[in-house]
C-alpha cells in the first residue's frame, strides 16, 4: 500500500522509455519528489496535516507521502554519489527533511539504511566504514535524544528509555517500541497463516479473508 502510487508512476516511466529515455524518465521521478514538497509544505503552511500533525499531501496519508519520497531520495543521493553533483546531494538532504517531517518511522529509518547501504558501496578506503556507521549513529541519536522522534517511537516509555538501557536490556527497549497494534496483528498472522504451512503458505487471499 505504502508505494503503490509510486509503483504505478515507475511502472509509467518504464513503458514510456523507450520515448522519453532515462534522462528525461529521472528528471521526472526527481521532479515528482521536488512537486510533492511543494504542495505538502503549501498545505502543511495553509493548516492542513496529516497523521500527527505531520507533513503530507492532502487526500494521503503521511506514510504515503514519506515512501514515495524515499524512492526519490535514493534516486537523487545514487546519482549524487556517481555524478558528484552537488545539486543531486542538496535535493537528497531536502527530500531526507521531508521525510523527517512526515514524521513516518519506517520511512525515518529507511532513509538512514539505505544512506548507509549507498555509501558503503559506492566510497572507497576509510570512508567505506566510517560513513555507514555514522549514518547510522545519525539513526539511534534521532530516536534515543531528540524528545520528539523518541515520543514517536516510545511513546508512553519514552522517558525510561535510553541509549544506556539498550546496551543493558535491549529486551525491554524492543518491547516498548509502540508498534499501534501492529505487532500483535503479525504475531497473529505468523500463527493463523504461515506456521501451519511454512512452505506452501496459505494461499492468495488468506491474509484479507482472516483480517476482514
Amino acid at each position: 500500500n505504502l508505494v503503490s502510487s509510486t509503483l504505478a508512476f515507475a511502472f509509467y516511466l518504464a513503458v514510456n522509455l523507450p520515448a522519453i529515455g532515462h534522462a528525461r524518465a529521472l528528471r521526472t521521478l526527481l521532479w515528482s519528489g521536488i512537486l510533492s514538497i511543494l504542495v505538502a509544505s503549501t498545505a502543511f503552511a495553509l493548516g492542513y496535516k496529516s497523521g500527527s500533525g505531520a507533513l503530507g499531501l492532502p487526500a494521503s496519508s503521511s506514510a504515503v507521502f514519506s515512501a514515495h519520497l524515499l524512492v526519490v531520495f535514493c534516486v537523487a543521493l545514487a546519482h549524487a554519489l556517481v555524478s558528484r553533483e552537488w545539486r543531486y546531494a542538496l535535493l537528497a538532504m531536502l527530500v531526507a527533511v521531508a521525510i523527517l517531517g512526515a514524521f513516518t518511522r519506517i520511512t525515518i529509518a529507511a532513509v538512514f539504511v539505505a544512506a548507509a547501504a549507498m555509501l558503503f558501496i559506492r566510497l572507497r578506503g576509510l570512508a567505506k566504514v566510517i560513513a555507514p556507521l555514522f549514518a547510522m549513529l545519525l539513526l539511534l541519536v534521532l530516536f534515543f535524544s531528540v524528545d520528539l522522534f523518541k515520543e514517536r517511537m516510545f511513546t508512553h516509555r519514552a522517558a525510561s528509555v535510553s541509549f544506556g538501557l539498550m546496551m543493558e536490556k535491549p529486551e525491554f527497549v524492543l518491547d516498548s517500541v509502540a508498534g499501534s497494534g501492529r505487532f500483535s496483528a503479525w504475531s497473529f498472522a505468523l500463527e493463523q497463516l504461515f506456521l501451519p504451512s511454512p512452505l506452501l503458505g496459505s494461499g492468495l487471499g488468506a491474509a484479507q479473508a482472516l483480517f476482514y
